[in-house]
Order: C-alpha cells, then structure tokens, then sequence
C-alpha cells in the first residue's frame, strides 16, 4: 500500500528525506501486522489529497472526521489528538472563551483543512469575523507575529502543530489566547481504489495495536496523545 501525507508536525514530518513522527510509525506498525509493504510518500497538501481522492494511492494522513472527508475515505479510528487554538500576538488582550470574543477579528487559518473548517464553523455566529485562508501554518504564524492581520488578528491553527512551528521556526510574540475544541486524526482510505474489504482488514489490524497499547506508546514516545480507546 501506498500513503502520502504533508508534513504535520508533531504527528507526521520528515526526517532525513523520509516520513516520520508517531503517525508514520503507526502505519508501519499495522502494515507490519497484516504483512504488507507499505510506502509512506511526502507530498504538498493540495497534492497528496488530490491524489488520495482520486486513487492514485490507498491512503493519506493525517486528516480528521469531517464530512468532506467521509465522502472520499474510509476512515480508521483516530490515532493521535489533539486541539484547535486561537493564537494571537503577545500584545493582544483577548482571552478567548467563545466565538462573539472574536467580534470584528480577522480570523486566519491554514486551509482548504480542517483547521480552516474549525475557523468557518466559529465565525457562522459572529457576522463581523473576516475569514483568510494561508498556504501553510508558517505563513499563518509569522504573518500574525507581525501583526499583518491587524491588531484585531488571530490564527486558528492545531496547538501541538503551532506551538512546534512557533519553536522549530523561532516565530516572536505569539501565544495561545484559548482553545476552541477538540480534535483527533485518523488515516483516509481511498474510496477510490480500497474496497470497505480492505478498509476493514486495515482496520481491524489497527483496532488491534490499539488494544494492545503499541499505539498509545508510539505517541508517548513522540510526545503526543493517543485518544482513549
């Protein structure tokens, strides 16, 4: 089997030129158990779902239970969680609790993901939030450091993800001003090109590392969560 992710850090990432990070090993650990060769591929994100949706390969991570995904994917149980954050810049007074706190905000996120579908959903009850969509969480960050959304401006982006970014990059001035809700990421199974047969033969190996804990202690050994199972 063939997956392709974007590196995701902490949860996927790359490591002298091949994927890596407690996802990465995840994958190799259920392929191991149903005795496949599996190669594990780093593409840009536009490009690795593209790919996914279509069939060019069985399966993509990592991704989260959304809607637009269940349509293209047989998902597997989560396999790391996490959370969505609002960052802002140090000098911000926000706290956020609720979405009106973001009452005139401009609100960025990384997207077409669903960290973007997280910012969309916030801004439905608050008609004066203005939504802007970046290429990538680094752009995102280092355009609230320097304030390039205004003083109004904050970021919606996973906060295991944001705050690796914020120290692996040295991006100044930013911090967590709340958290929104919960996440968790799952492997997509092509539609396309894995058959429910399959899909369930994957899952079913996977089902068993997590019950035998291999799961829970690869992301202990990532410093990352793995969802109570």
């Amino acid at each position: 089997m063939t997956f392709v992710m974007d590196p995701f850090p902490p949860f996927t990432y790359e490591e002298n030129g091949r994927a890596a990070g407690p996802m990465s090993d995840t994958i190799q650990a259920a392929c191991d158990e149903l005795k496949l060769q599996c190669k594990l591929e780093i593409y840009p994100w536009r490009r690795a779902l593209k790919m996914a949706e279509e069939g060019a390969v069985d399966g993509i991570y990592a991704i989260a239970d959304i809607p637009e995904r269940r349509h293209f994917f047989h998902l597997t149980p989560p396999i790391v969680e996490s959370a969505y954050a609002v960052f802002a810049h140090r000098n911000s007074a926000l706290a956020y609790a609720r979405p009106s706190d973001l009452d005139g905000y401009t609100v960025a996120s990384y997207g077409p993901s669903a960290a973007s579908h997280a910012a969309e959903t916030l801004a439905k009850g608050v008609p004066s939030v203005k939504l802007v969509v970046e290429i990538d969480n680094t752009t995102l960050l280092r355009k609230l450091s320097s304030q390039r959304y205004g003083e109004l401006g904050v970021a919606v982006a996973n906060v295991d993800v944001g705050n690796w970014l914020i120290h692996q990059q040295h991006i100044p001035d930013l911090k967590v001003a709340g958290l929104i809700s919960k996440v968790e990421y799952c492997i997509g199974l092509s539609r396309a090109r894995v058959s429910e047969k399959q899909a369930d033969e994957f899952n079913a190996a996977l089902r068993k590392l997590l019950k035998a804990g291999k799961v829970r202690q690869i992301a202990e050994r990532h410093g990352v969560v793995a969802p109570a199972h």
